[in-house]
């Protein structure tokens, strides 16, 4: 028993491969589309005090890791921020000792005693709210939906 799979025409299916446009724009509106739908998501679950950590998850603003591979056929697309307390915000802390010179502006705003602070972070620590790994999970529910209206595009690309 033998089964033989045979390309016809292999020289205008190995043209239409080498063609970037054929994976890349339809990558770059994947990709598009993901942070397009997941960055919003993100923003509404970050806690606002001074709209920093929120707004450093868009696309092209300051303190945000948010991009696409630039490369003619993107490979990837990461949504992040620089800002150096996220992780915490994220992921929330164990008990420890901090400077009250790190908490002195908050305090202020919200009108707390800066040392009250310092103790209930020292004895509690600070709570996690998980906007990132949160919206992941959803993109993980909702990527075969992605990945489906990628396929159509690149179908469609390729039979242009």
């Amino acid at each position: 028993m033998e089964l033989d799979i045979v390309i016809p025409s292999p020289e205008i299916l190995r043209e239409k491969l080498s063609n970037p446009e054929l994976l890349g724009e339809p990558l770059r509106a994947f990709f598009g589309d993901i942070i397009t739908d997941v960055v919003p998501q993100i923003q509404d679950m970050t806690p606002v005090d001074t709209g920093q950590l929120r707004g450093s998850f868009a696309l092209g603003a300051p303190d945000s890791m948010t991009e696409i591979d630039s490369s003619p056929v993107p490979l990837w697309a990461n949504i992040g921020s620089t800002v150096g307390y996220a992780v915490y915000v994220e992921e929330g802390s164990e008990p420890h000792w901090t400077s009250w010179v790190n908490l002195n502006e908050w305090a202020y705003r919200h009108d707390m005693n800066v040392y009250a602070l310092q103790a209930a972070i020292a004895r509690r620590g600070t709570s996690a709210h998980h906007m990132v790994s949160d919206a992941r999970d959803d993109l993980e529910a909702e990527m075969p939906n992605y990945v489906e209206e990628l396929a159509n595009a690149i179908e469609g690309k390729f039979e242009e």
